[in-house]
């Protein structure tokens, strides 16, 4: 895999925390599923990079898998985030 291919599947990865954590749904653990799957249809089309090699049906898998492991831990800091930043309202306001 050329070394283009790479730094787009960890901007997708990335992607998939930053929009998880910022919209705080659950639909956003769908984000990298579909990112990953046009990414990977474009790759055998050969409108970047050079098209699929052995075993690519494992890495789409691993790379799903990672992406919506990283949706989650945004869904999740988005959680903690706010959880604390409630209990806070909520001790400033019974004083």
């Amino acid at each position: 895999m050329e070394a283009a291919s790479v730094v787009i599947l960890v901007a997708i990865l990335v992607a998939s925390a930053v929009i998880a954590f910022a919209f705080g749904r659950w639909w956003t653990l769908a984000v990298p599923i579909a990112a990953v799957s046009v990414f990977y249809v474009g790759l055998n089309a050969e409108w970047w990079g050079y098209g699929l090699g052995d075993g690519w049906q494992f890495a789409v898998a691993l790379v799903m898998g990672v992406g919506v492991l990283a949706a989650a831990l945004g869904l999740i800091a988005r959680a903690v985030m706010s959880r604390r930043s409630g209990d806070r309202r909520v001790a400033r306001g019974s004083r």
